[in-house]
């Protein structure tokens, strides 16, 4: 997986945002600045949860469709104490009232190492725990139907190797050295994901006034509108 610069490559605005009309009552969208008069007024790169220990899920309004190769994006977690988020992908038949991976049109990693697919707990030890501050780079192959994690880490060149990127060993993150920070790597998280089926990025929330921002990293392929779509 190339992540050669990654650092310089986030990004917010119009071409990734959440969908205000896949968004769990409990949560607000924060509109991005500019976005005033405009059609996509309830959509924007940020949102938080209003509501205190209740879990709500929130869509982007891009969907990717089967076999269009690697998409990739990532979530900064603004505020998130206790890392009670959730980051994954879903379908446009998943609840917005439970997390990701709360049904089975999810799969979703919480920041706690678990990783979950229709209420079960597919696995308790993936990656590693995130909290505030925390950007993850989330990649879906929609090729090979697998979804996989990784943390960026700013400033963190000193702390960091380089090892061949063919190597995919989850017990063993790799660490890529790039400009600005780094990139360890966990691997494929998920495999069998639906390739007949319109995946989202997808992000649950479950403690009050947490937040986080979706951020898009380029890439070579091509994201598809929900609004364009039928």
């Amino acid at each position: 997986m190339d992540m050669q610069g990654l650092g310089r490559c986030f990004s917010h605005g119009d071409s990734l945002v959440f969908d205000g009309t896949k968004c769990s009552d409990s949560m607000s969208i924060i509109p991005n600045p500019g976005d005033a008069g405009h059609s996509s007024l309830n959509n924007g790169s940020a949102v938080n949860q209003r509501a205190s220990k209740v879990w709500g899920t929130v869509l982007s309004s891009t969907s990717f469709s089967p076999k269009t190769g690697i998409h990739r994006w990532a979530v900064r977690l603004d505020k998130c104490e206790r890392g009670h988020v959730f980051i994954g992908v879903a379908t446009a038949q998943a609840s917005t009232r439970t997390y990701v991976g709360g049904d089975k049109y999810g799969w979703g990693m919480i920041g706690t190492q678990a990783l979950w697919h229709d209420r079960r707990k597919i696995r308790g030890d993936y990656g590693a725990m995130f909290r505030t501050g925390s950007t993850i780079v989330v990649t879906l192959d929609t090729d090979a139907g697998t979804l996989s994690f990784s943390s960026w880490k700013d400033n963190a060149l000193a702390n960091s190797f380089a090892l061949d990127p063919l190597v995919q060993n989850v017990g063993s993150p790799r660490r890529q050295a790039l400009v600005g920070g780094a990139v360890e790597d966990w691997g494929v998280a998920f495999e069998g994901l639906p390739l007949d089926s319109r995946l989202y990025p997808a992000v649950g929330l479950y403690q009050r006034d947490d937040r986080v921002t979706l951020l898009s990293v380029e890439s070579g392929t091509v994201a598809v509108s929900r609004d364009s779509l039928v």
